[in-house]
């Protein structure tokens, strides 16, 4: 591994000195033996210091030009620090030379999706051999007087980077950089309690501010800017415009894979040393952290410009990425309008209903089992009924997760009831904690913080919100729970959900003309129709049970699922979904040819772009999961794209009558104005309905989605335009 490193990255392993921290493998090859203690008190013995100081001493004769430490052993022998991944790719001087620490090859073989960014590593020692490293002389003002902060905000640089730090939910200082070793840092709070200006100061500086983030022409540049404009919008109530770069979400659009954090980032795109390592509780050090954080964002900032010009992702970034980030950061910080009263009531009902299942399992089981604890249902399950164990796919260990519990249910189909009551108990706990026990705001609205980055393909998760309100709203079931979301006096909601949406997409892109046509026809129901196809009987003859089985069996066979996981998805035994899955691909000749086509493409170029222009970068292994991940990237993304175009787009276009407030997969929910709901209804089809076209086929792909209105989210009218 190491040798192909070296070779991809046009180092010369001749023109290397390679070496180890000790001359031999340790017993076993644990390299453990060589500490004492456990913990805090883990302590090198005299044989590994004695190592590190022979280490030493052989690289000072050897005179390097540059000294890469692969793995945190090396670090930990030349330098005072520990950990690799806080070091990995920062310049550390030293006595013996410059330091470049990275990830150790074994652990590439181990996790190979980090070898191209230890690639990258090997690239910036190579590049400090020619060009020897300098460290940057900074002009950080960290105490300014309050004239200076207006002379600074009276005419501020055109194109800045801004970044604050937060002390409990309060802005304690606000910086700001317009070059790569310049900033500002303008402090709120001192001695983690005291206001650092005046009361006329702070409001004059607070004026001030007010007008820069409001005007559009001064372009600013953020880490995770819905963060900050958040805390700030609570704290001082700014409105913001003049966004030019995300540096998290345009990161996202380069290299979905790799993390996004700042560090990271400033690792890969910058030569500035790791700074994280502050004492939080000096104001000196922090602010000094909050300046090092804006010139590592300003440089970030320049060098993703260039990364998304020479991946071709500019348009997408600025007109996809960036505004369907500063929609859903709009939504997710506004919330729904919750039923208090009716959530309490719902809270005891399932409470009460949960209580019931105790006792049915207490019937069943003839003993007392808590679905909750993993090891009761371990014990029950593998030990009193003897049934096989199901084994984590990646941990290997014996589980009783949710999949372990449907592929039970779907092998052993005599114990499906208690699996039921284990299934059922569980998704009700869920509910209670996630949902019906989170804080809303004052204002009985139900927030959430939607992560425009939070998948690889470009669908976005949500969570609770910075100051721990709300909940994770993608994870909201269907049914009745969904009256508790309702529309505030004067509103009603618009919801379109849209329609079999991946299906659709997956027949343009694997160019499945048949199905594409049937598409194009009136009430076509692609899952009916699988279904017949599957089972050898008439459409009006499918049951609803088959409709649902062939609708996970087709999403399956259309991602290169197998007969196991396609049991689990559709909840029949192994050998009912391997005859469905041979005959669809059957009946589909045309998926073996895409999928083939996936994997040429992947394997050739480790990429895949949409029609709609987004990227994917494989830094994985190209083994079986990869390949069906890049299976289903394009129609799981084109999708998703579609649903966050619509988002961004309403959140425009209904400016003034509405608003969209939810979007949770396939769906929008909007809020309008009673007196505008015709009007927002036209503007809705409008901006949700747009065809994508694909080269030689004639027929645009255009994703229809079913429109109701309603009160609540859950008793909803169909509408017809």
């Amino acid at each position: 591994m190491l040798d192909t490193m070296l070779s991809r990255v046009k180092l010369n392993r001749k023109d290397c000195y390679i070496t180890n921290v000790l001359k031999h493998r340790p017993p076993q090859n644990k390299f453990s033996i060589y500490y004492e203690g456990t913990g805090k008190n883990k302590k090198p013995t005299q044989e590994l210091l004695q190592a590190r100081s022979d280490l030493r001493s052989e690289l000072s004769l050897i005179k390097p030009k540059v000294i890469v430490c692969l793995g945190s052993e090396a670090l930990k022998a030349l330098t005072e620090y520990s950990s690799i991944e806080k070091w990995r790719g920062s310049p550390i001087e030293s006595p013996l030379g410059l330091i470049i620490p990275t990830y150790h090859p074994a652990y590439i073989l181990r996790v190979y999706s980090w070898r191209a960014v230890t690639e990258l590593d090997l690239r910036k020692a190579l590049r400090f051999t020619k060009e020897p490293y300098v460290k940057p002389k900074y002009d950080f003002i960290i105490s300014p007087s309050f004239q200076q902060v207006v002379d600074f905000l009276t005419a501020p640089p055109k194109t800045m980077s801004f970044d604050i730090e937060t002390i409990g939910q309060h802005t304690r200082c606000l910086g700001f950089a317009w070059s790569p070793t310049n900033a500002f840092c303008i402090p709120f709070i001192k001695n983690r309690t005291e206001h650092y200006w005046s009361l006329e100061e702070e409001r004059e500086i607070l004026r001030l501010l007010y007008e820069y983030f409001k005007n559009p022409l001064l372009l600013k540049i953020a880490q995770n800017y819905p963060f900050d404009t958040m805390v700030m919008a609570e704290d001082f109530g700014f409105i913001f415009a003049g966004l030019w770069m995300d540096t998290m979400i345009a990161a996202h659009t380069c290299y979905s894979e790799m993390p996004k954090g700042l560090d990271f980032l400033a690792s890969i795109y910058t030569d500035i040393p790791y700074w994280s390592d502050y004492s939080a509780t000096s104001d000196e050090e922090t602010f000094i952290y909050n300046c090092f954080d804006n010139v590592s964002t300003f440089q970030i900032a320049f060098a993703l410009k260039r990364e998304l010009e020479s991946l071709k992702l500019t348009d997408f970034y600025h007109n996809h990425c960036q505004p369907v980030m500063l929609a859903l950061a709009k939504a997710g910080h506004r919330g729904v309008l919750i039923d208090l009263d009716k959530r309490n009531e719902l809270c005891k009902k399932c409470n009460a209903e949960k209580v019931d299942i105790e006792k049915k399992i207490e019937s069943i089981a003839g003993q007392p089992v808590n679905p909750n604890s993993p090891k009761q249902v371990k014990d029950f399950l593998y030990t009193t009924l003897r049934l096989r164990p199901i084994t984590h796919r990646k941990t290997h260990a014996v589980t009783t997760n949710e999949e372990a519990l449907m592929m039970i249910r779907a092998r052993d189909q005599m114990y499906a009831p208690i699996i039921d009551l284990f299934l059922h108990y569980r998704e009700l706990t869920k509910l209670i904690g996630t949902f019906l026990t989170s804080e809303t705001k004052s204002n009985g609205r139900l927030p959430t913080s939607y992560n425009a980055t939070g998948t690889v393909n470009g669908r976005i998760s949500s969570s609770k919100t910075i100051f721990g309100l709300g909940g994770n709203l993608q994870q909201v079931p269907r049914g009745e729970f969904r009256r508790l979301f309702i529309s505030p006096p004067g509103y009603t909601f618009v919801k379109i959900d849209l329609s079999q949406a991946e299906a659709r997409a997956v027949a343009w892109i694997a160019r499945i003309t048949g199905l594409i046509f049937k598409f194009c026809q009136p009430g076509f129901d692609v899952h009916k129709w699988n279904a017949s196809l599957i089972w050898s009987k008439a459409e009006e003859d499918i049951t609803p049970a088959e409709r649902q089985m062939s609708k996970s069996v087709v999403h399956g066979a259309n991602y290169l699922v197998g007969p196991r996981t396609a049991s689990i998805l559709s909840g029949v035994s192994y050998s009912t979904a391997k005859i469905a899955l041979e005959r669809y691909k059957k009946a589909m000749p045309e998926l073996t040819i895409w999928h083939e086509n996936v994997k040429t493409e992947v394997s050739r170029t480790r990429m895949l772009r949409t029609k709609l222009g987004r990227l994917r970068v494989f830094m994985d292994r190209l083994d079986d999961s990869t390949f069906k991940s890049a299976v289903a990237f394009e129609p799981q993304s084109l999708v998703g794209d579609i649903i966050n175009l619509a988002f961004a787009r309403l959140t425009v276009s209904l400016q003034g009558i509405g608003f969209p407030c939810l979007q949770v997969h396939d769906e929008i929910v909007s809020e309008v104005k009673d007196e505008h709901l015709l009007e927002a209804c036209k503007i809705i089809k409008r901006d949700c309905e747009v065809p994508i076209n694909f080269p030689g086929i004639s027929l645009p792909l255009t994703i229809p989605f079913d429109m109701k209105i309603g009160k609540n989210w859950f008793d909803l009218k169909g509408v017809k335009l």
